[in-house]
């Protein structure tokens, strides 16, 4: 009998050593030896630990913990049956007592939570709280000492100095039942901490399993039973086993969920009061969250630099409401909780429970009219300017998004997920789900040289798509160029006199069209493609606004096997198409773009740049504001303009050349009987040209400047007769002729002559005098 309980006692040791971490009702005998010992608690800024006791003695050690040393703790204690809370944050010192009769060797449950400043104690249906008014409020700052429950090990009598609160060591320790152990770190979902060490345990259940419940539910231990708590899970039933209808909907920087108040009455609605409610989690600084109203009223929400700001305004002016702590940002890829309220003139917003703004608002009215609501985006927010916060397009994830007027409520983002009819999705939200948005850093071409050389982009015969976002102040520039060598097959997007347009040609013709709105504005725009190889068809968009196309001509595939041109159309512009008006002039795009996306794979830009080494591309996108031509840069009478985070010098009007007009340019002498001649090595074919040339004489008459084809009739005669400037342009035996120049130019003095053609549209222009206009109509240009 004795080897075979020597046996029992080892293998009941064993157990209690294994089951011990998960368990979840224990007894403590109170000794100057007894204490339990869990691992680290992290509170933050919201978060909060709970545990339930009964005893029969009046005053005992409840729970210590503190930053190792340095000055922050916690001590929970019951004193005479009630129980005071002692805390250390950042030199600010708060002390809260509730209870009474805590000793009736009843069960009693205590919380300890942060909100903020907030510090709160409660034990059963009783609460009291308390402010703390420190500088640095968050608890260990990484150095937390683990969490001791009803007493500390015993070594500590000899190592007092290791305690923050070195007289915790003397209080009596606890003799009685403790269970259910709970935390919520950073106010994230209930977990039940590990038991790391203990001594003194008298008695223990394991009620609680470590798999009783499932996908994050916590085990709750009851007088003879448990269940489970799923309350901070997305799952239901006994065990958490069932999940529940999720509403987490993805947005990518294109999407919007829209809400139509008209579909439903034939009049706009009106409220008293308003309440937005809803999660988010993006690592976007600044992105477009929520928008109802009807002209000057709304209430509008936004992310503006890692910070939360809401206008409200019930026609009498707006009254802006923002959330932004001074150490503390909400684009840090965590879930986020935003409350708006509005009762008649008062407005209170609130995010993660803890950072509150209250307003008081202009205005005698106290109704809101909402006839529209949006989540994610607003198709026409640049050009409503009142109520807009930020144009740009969420990025990351929303859910449980929630609006109340007066008694109506909404359940947005469930109502987009089921496919409510009342409810409009404009592109493809992912629902049920937050995927983790992978973002490339931004990048910045620094000059119209730079580029980025990436394989082609493969068309597919199901369908191929692309997108990017990019960022300028400058009126032409190719940002996206791709082609089949030795062939006309291409596809490309530029940027020309401050618009964006689209060229795709698939061999027999080209398509070309624009998006009529100006993009050289410094705002972050985003663009799509999507192009279908059998329809020979696709579209594209700008910031939502989107319009179809078909390519004319025989042809139907897009064959490109040249490298996808990124920031410009790589070392030389021979070759380019003719439609491709900024490439033909040279003009390469100088302004920030990221987020490319090639038939859904993200390609990060900067990674390609440091690995091939490619010059002119910066690391950041960053909008200087101040004026570059304010230093006068350049030189000898250029005419200074302003670029993307660059000055640029036009010295054509001068007798200098270079970056600054700094360096004397050439200067040829005709005798009148000589001439200069340069052979193109190829034809090429145009629709744009910039001329320009400098000239003094005093003749009267010459030939300043002829192009001519061997291949064609087609001439351009720039000339002096009887003092004027003529310009003749023949194409396909079109002619137009255009005469300039009121006073005459054979003066000896120098001038300047400007000429442009844009399609069928000529400009004639001599030094700053206003320019002459002409056009071409219906023919096709060759030079």
């Amino acid at each position: 009998m004795m080897p075979q309980t020597a046996t029992n006692c080892v293998l009941s040791g064993f157990l209690l050593l294994v089951l011990m971490p998960w368990t979840s009702s224990f007894s403590l005998e109170g000794s100057l030896s007894s204490y339990a010992k869990f691992q680290a608690w992290q509170p933050c800024q919201n978060g909060s630990l709970s545990f339930e006791f009964q005893t029969s003695i009046p005053s005992a050690l409840l729970m210590y913990t503190d930053d190792r040393v340095y000055r922050d703790y916690f001590e929970l204690t019951l004193l005479v049956g009630a129980l005071q809370l002692k805390v250390n944050l950042g030199g600010s010192h708060v002390r809260l007592n509730v209870g009474n009769n805590l000793n009736d060797s009843q069960w009693h449950k205590v919380s300890i939570s942060r909100q903020g400043r907030t510090v709160t104690l409660s034990v059963d249906q009783l609460s009291v709280s308390q402010e703390l008014y420190g500088q640095n409020l968050e608890f260990g700052r990484g150095r937390n000492s683990p969490v001791f429950i009803g007493g500390l090990p015993s070594e500590y009598r000899d190592r007092q100095s290791e305690l923050t609160l070195q007289h915790v060591i003397y209080q009596p320790f606890f003799n009685g039942d403790i269970r259910n152990v709970l935390y919520s770190n950073c106010g994230a979902m209930l977990i039940r901490p590990k038991m790391l060490d203990h001594f003194g345990i008298v008695g223990e259940t394991s009620l609680c399993t470590k798999d009783l419940c499932k996908n994050g539910g916590v085990c709750i231990t009851m007088d003879t039973e448990t269940k489970c708590d799923c309350s901070r899970t997305d799952y239901e039933g006994e065990f958490c086993e069932t999940e529940t209808q999720k509403s987490e909907a993805t947005f990518f920087g294109s999407e919007y969920i829209f809400y139509d108040f008209m579909a439903q009455r034939t009049d706009h609605i009106s409220s008293q009061s308003d309440r937005v409610e809803f999660y988010f989690r993006t690592e976007q600084h600044s992105g477009f969250l929520f928008y109802t109203g009807e002209k000057s009223d709304y209430i509008s929400i936004a992310l503006r630099s890692g910070t939360i700001m809401a206008i409200v305004n019930l026609g009498g002016g707006e009254t802006k409401v923002d959330v932004s702590p001074s150490d503390y940002r909400f684009d840090d890829n965590q879930w986020h909780h935003l409350l708006l309220t509005r009762s008649s003139r008062k407005v209170k917003m609130t995010v993660d429970g803890i950072h509150s703004t209250e307003r008081s608002m202009v205005g005698t009215f106290t109704m809101l009219d909402s006839k529209v609501l949006y989540v994610g985006g607003h198709p026409r927010a640049m050009r409503m300017g009142q109520g807009i916060i930020v144009t740009n397009y969420f990025k990351g994830c929303m859910k449980k998004v929630i609006y109340m007027a007066d008694s109506l409520k909404l359940d947005l983002s469930k109502m987009a997920s089921m496919g409510n009819s009342f409810v409009q999705v404009e592109g493809k939200i992912t629902f049920n789900q937050c995927q983790d948005i992978v973002e490339t850093n931004p990048i910045t071409f620094t000059t119209p040289e730079s580029f980025i050389p990436l394989p082609r982009w493969e068309v597919r015969k199901e369908g191929s798509s692309l997108s990017f976002t990019f960022q300028t102040s400058e009126d032409k520039g190719v940002i996206m160029y791709n082609r089949r060598r030795g062939n006309s097959d291409f596809f490309a997007f530029e940027i020309f006199d401050g618009y964006l347009w689209f060229i795709i040609d698939l061999g027999s013709g080209a398509f070309k069209d624009k998006i009529a709105k100006k993009i050289n504005d410094k705002m972050p725009h985003h663009v799509t493609l999507k192009h279908f190889a059998t329809r020979k068809s696709g579209s594209f968009s700008l910031d939502n606004e989107a319009k179809d196309y078909t390519v004319p001509g025989n042809s139907t595939n897009l064959n490109l096997d040249g490298e996808l041109y990124v920031g410009g159309f790589g070392t030389s512009n021979e070759g380019i198409p003719k439609d491709l008006w900024a490439g033909t002039l040279g003009y390469g795009y100088v302004g920030c773009m990221q987020d490319l996306v090639l038939n859904e794979n993200k390609v990060d830009l900067l990674m390609v740049a440091r690995k091939n080494s490619r010059a002119g591309i910066g690391d950041r996108c960053k909008v200087e504001t101040w004026v570059k031509c304010s230093t006068r840069p350049c030189l000898n009478g250029g005419a200074c303009s302003e670029g993307w985070n660059r000055y640029m010098c036009d010295c054509r009007g001068t007798s200098y050349r270079g970056t600054q007009c700094q360096s004397v340019a050439s200067t040829l002498n005709f005798d009148g009987g000589q001439y200069m001649k340069v052979a193109f090595p190829e034809e090429s074919v145009t629709e744009v040209e910039d001329i320009s040339l400098r000239f003094r004489t005093e003749r009267e008459s010459g030939l300043l400047l002829v192009t001519s084809s061997q291949k064609s009739s087609d001439m351009l005669l720039l000339y002096l007769d009887r003092g004027k400037l003529k310009l003749e342009i023949s194409i396909s035996n079109q002619k137009e002729q255009m005469t300039i120049g009121r006073e005459r130019l054979n003066d000896l003095a120098w001038h300047t002559v400007y000429m442009t053609r844009r399609g069928d549209t000529l400009t004639l222009k001599i030094d700053d005098n206003y320019p002459s206009a002409g056009n071409i109509q219906d023919i096709t240009p060759v030079f």
